[in-house]
């Protein structure tokens, strides 16, 4: 027998002596009292009792491929570590890695430490049913119960568990939308085509189908992209979920449409024997120049470094203008030029795209071109407050607002010319400080002063 906390034993020490003075009193005797008292101490020791040849076996699954975060085999390194550090008498720990093939790091042992990965593994693949399979063969018939763990991440994180005489996996599918499903011969599982995140132009893009047939037939299988016919050729599927690898090499940028036929003789509903799926292509990133000098020094600075210059006047952004768009360089635009939606375009396009963002200076930029207190003043390493001290003389300023009937048209966005007339107003008062003038007419049929 152990103890979890041999500490709380120093206890019987101040309890005893309290109660051999004070427990001379009536009520049950004393030997029950210091029975009582060794059991209360003992029980916060927190005792253990281990049977021989008992404990867990923890076998921790690695998934080593190219998917995986730079830092995986220190990551992992330290888990095991801490997994090892918890071992207690009986408990075994092992390694297992994987990538396109699954290897034995460190069998199950109950002594010993981790030295680090050491069998190289084929990166540019993840079999993890190699690897479960090889974990599974790391027991033996009789193993104790026990568990692992498989730092695999993202969408293909698996849970797995250890029982008792033998193995269970628990696993959940994945979906990336709606598939055609069921038929009497032909079923997809619940995604059948998974296609991969956007691909850069000029390189392999992957995309497994998954297939499953209610028994054992042979069937034709079509790939086509954009309605040409890429792979034809017989397949023949089990009833158990057939994977087929398709690759395709992409040159140009752009959405890609493939279509996976299966046509199998006598199938009696084929409609659910065709699996569709859209790849989204990316080219290099432009840089887009907006500028009133196509012609100018930074047009011809940028051409010069061999990057994707799109040189364009200033016009209303919109986040499909900047669809593969790396960087949005500003010469000397004003806001106004941009528009309301375009501001928040380029805003949304920095903050929740990801994009770049470069403005220069001039009479037209920053402060100065109407960016204060626009969605993209946040966005700015500079600070666009009108300074106290860089005023040279106070501002008289008279605003004239027409109130007649046509002000209550609305506009595209749903407010009226007059609510876009106030708030154009408001946002030249605020510019004003305590030494400047100001004020405000309503204008119909005649001026009508509203403010001084």
């Amino acid at each position: 027998m152990t103890f979890t906390l041999p500490q709380a034993w120093l206890l019987l020490l101040p309890l005893g002596l309290f109660l051999w003075r004070h427990g001379r009193r009536p009520g049950p005797p004393m030997v029950l009292r210091w029975a009582l008292l060794v059991l209360g101490v003992g029980a916060l020791a927190g005792p253990e009792l281990r049977l021989a040849n008992a404990g867990s076996d923890v076998a921790v699954v690695v998934d080593r491929s190219r998917s995986m975060p730079l830092d995986v085999d220190r990551v992992a390194q330290e888990l095991i570590s801490l997994v090892e550090s918890q071992r207690r008498p009986g408990d075994r720990v092992g390694v297992i890695t994987y990538g396109r093939e699954a290897r034995v790091e460190s069998p199950l042992s109950e002594v010993g430490r981790f030295g680090g990965f050491t069998r190289p593994v084929d990166a540019e693949a993840s079999d993890l049913s190699a690897a479960l399979d090889a974990r599974a063969r790391s027991f033996p018939l009789n193993a104790r119960a026990g568990c692992s763990w498989c730092p695999t991440g993202g969408p293909r994180a698996r849970m797995l568990g250890a029982r008792r005489g033998g193995w269970r996996r628990e696993a959940s599918r994945w979906t990336t939308g709606r598939c055609p499903v069921r038929s009497p011969r032909w079923t997809w599982p619940s995604c059948p085509w998974t296609c991969p995140p956007p691909s850069p132009c000029a390189s392999p893009s992957s995309s497994p189908a998954v297939v499953q047939a209610t028994s054992a037939v042979t069937g034709t299988v079509r790939l086509e992209r954009d309605g040409k016919v890429l792979v034809k050729g017989r397949s023949t599927s089990s009833p158990a979920p057939t994977c087929l690898p398709l690759r395709d090499l992409l040159e140009e940028p752009g959405l890609v449409r493939y279509r996976l036929t299966v046509e199998v003789p006598g199938d009696g509903v084929p409609e659910n024997d065709v699996g569709v799926g859209v790849l989204r292509v990316e080219g290099p990133p432009r840089v887009l120049l907006l500028t009133s000098q196509p012609s100018g020094t930074l047009a011809k600075a940028l051409s010069a470094t061999g990057m994707e210059v799109d040189v364009k006047a200033p016009f209303h952004l919109s986040l499909e203008a900047l669809d593969g768009v790396g960087v949005v360089v500003l010469e000397n635009v004003d806001a106004n030029a941009l528009g309301e939606t375009g501001l928040n375009a380029l805003a949304d396009y920095v903050d929740q795209a990801g994009g770049g963002l470069v403005m220069t200076g001039g009479r037209s930029s920053f402060g100065e071109g109407g960016y204060r207190r626009s969605p993209v003043e946040p966005l700015l390493p500079v600070s666009l407050e009108m300074r106290e001290e860089q005023r040279r003389a106070s501002v008289a300023m008279s605003v004239l607002m027409d109130s007649s009937c046509s002000m209550g048209m609305q506009v595209p966005d749903g407010r009226t010319k007059m609510e876009l007339a106030a708030e154009g107003v408001t946002a030249a008062l605020t510019l004003l400080n305590a030494n400047d003038e100001a004020s405000v007419h309503m204008v119909d049929t005649e001026p009508h002063e509203s403010s001084r």
